[in-house]
């Protein structure tokens, strides 16, 4: 999913210091650096940059940004905090952590968006457990951004009372492309869980 308008992350050199990484913007290509290691930390700056470069931030800019992220010890990032903050908790795929990052979107000010595939490899429970995120998040979220199958179907059976905009991407590659029609300057985007696992999908 490399084509066309999307920013997307390649050539990653991860080392014990942090990682190197060509930035793609359309044709243009920016060598990046971050203190952040890990390809899902790098898969998740790219979809970062990709929401900053929709609404107008130049590459440049989102480039120096990245370089100044410091890691944070628990899994919650907050990635750009000068036209949309992004609370990256990617990594955290279970219960416990989308409601405590659920939380954590509550306390800011201005309009909220949960993009998110759902809880994966939870068994029997899958089913229950995404549920309870679609009730939760409704309580928290003005937007949702659902990304993938089954799971997403799940959540929405768990946001009966919810009165926001629902848009579901079968890839977030297809969600990347949209970004600017419902993401706007000032919003807070929680990325909840592992987005990158479904760039396979």
């Amino acid at each position: 999913g490399c084509e066309g308008d999307t920013v997307y992350a390649s050539d990653m050199v991860i080392g014990q210091d942090g990682s190197v990484f060509h930035l793609h913007f359309g044709d243009e290509v920016y060598v990046t650096q971050t203190r952040l290691i890990g390809k899902h930390n790098i898969e998740n700056l790219a979809v970062a940059s990709s929401v900053a470069y929709a609404l107008g931030v130049s590459p440049k800019h989102i480039v120096e940004r990245i370089a100044t992220i410091e890691p944070v010890p628990h899994r919650l990032q907050l990635i750009s905090k000068d036209v949309v903050r992004i609370i990256d908790d990617t990594f955290n795929g279970n219960p416990d952590g989308a409601r405590i990052a659920l939380e954590t979107l509550k306390c800011f000010s201005g309009r909220k968006i949960v993009v998110t595939p759902g809880l994966v490899e939870l068994g029997d429970n899958e089913k229950a457990e995404n549920q309870t995120l679609g009730e939760r998040i409704s309580e928290v979220a003005d937007v949702v951004v659902l990304i993938g199958g089954h799971r997403s179907e799940y959540i929405r059976s768990g946001m009966k009372d919810f009165e926001g905009e629902i848009f579901h991407f079968s890839t977030l590659n297809e969600a990347q492309k949209s970004f600017k029609d419902f993401i706007h300057i000032g919003d807070n985007i929680l990325l909840l869980n592992d987005l990158p696992d479904i760039y396979e999908d």
